[in-house]
């Protein structure tokens, strides 16, 4: 698989992009980390590659086809989402939610096979939520909520998926677990794209990574190297320092620390 964005601009009015001049090129199994601050445009990105929203200028390829030519059905069959948050209108049982994954191959009249269930059974087992397979899905609690959208996602048998800052919400414990996941995808092939407000995560998975800084070029490239202290900085108009450790094991890691200053001048430099 290949996923080409070129020359994209995005946003809701003709001539009043919220983000321009993204171009990079992604592959099977590549991660790619998107960072930003609120109102930056990341969701309308999202929304533009996901076909919710036409392009104001640019391509999306995906295997070298435009997909503004696709149908919503053959987009589906290449493309996963999971928002942020989702909030159910009925008390569907965890397994009936990861099986929904599967309507854009059962389609809507259709009933579950064999091969649909196989499916939705190796997905409960592997991402961990098999304890959760009979509960009511508004039951459960925000982390497991989260790996049985992403269980339902996979369920579409995506070449691209597509998280809106997945660990949004939940504790270190999960925000662990979620990201063992899109790391775990990868070695599946799967290209996964996702927001995080925490820009360790993409150092943490040496993901492929775009900042988007107002009014600017979208920086786009290896984490190491641009998960740079002057890219935060233009990116969050935060003071980050960015430093290398050694774990336990004797390999470096880096890591992203934010510096504290006075409130006043805080205000001041996120106003500029």
């Amino acid at each position: 698989m290949k996923l080409e964005i070129s020359n994209l601009a995005c946003g809701y009015e003709k001539g009043k992009p919220l983000v321009r001049d993204v171009n990079f090129t992604l592959g099977s199994g590549d991660i790619c980390c998107i960072l930003g601050r609120n109102g930056v445009g990341k969701s309308t990105m999202f929304k533009t590659i996901l076909g919710l929203l036409e392009p104001l200028s640019g391509r999306i390829l995906i295997d070298g086809e435009d997909t503004a030519k696709w149908s919503p059905e053959k987009l589906a069959g290449s493309v996963a989402y999971v928002a942020q948050s989702h909030t159910p209108p009925f008390p569907y049982l965890v397994e009936e939610m990861v099986m929904m994954g599967r309507m854009s191959h059962i389609g809507v009249f259709g009933k579950p096979g064999k091969k649909d269930e196989k499916i939705v059974d190796e997905l409960i087992e592997e991402l961990g939520i098999d304890y959760l397979r009979g509960k009511p899905y508004t039951e459960v609690s925000g982390g497991e909520r989260q790996m049985v959208m992403i269980a339902r996602a996979l369920a579409q048998e995506p070449k691209i998926l597509v998280l809106d800052e997945p660990t949004a919400n939940l504790d270190y414990g999960n925000k662990v677990v979620v990201l063992d996941t899109v790391k775990s995808m990868a070695g599946r092939g799967i290209c996964t794209i996702f927001t995080t407000h925490d820009p360790e995560q993409a150092l943490l998975l040496d993901a492929k990574t775009a900042v988007i800084i107002p009014g600017e070029e979208v920086v786009f490239g290896d984490s190491a190297k641009v998960v740079t202290e002057k890219n935060l900085k233009m990116a969050y108009k935060a003071d980050i320092r960015v430093v290398e450790i050694v774990d336990d094991t004797g390999h470096p890691v880096r890591v992203c620390i934010p510096m504290l200053h006075n409130k006043d001048e805080v205000v001041q430099n996120r106003m500029r």
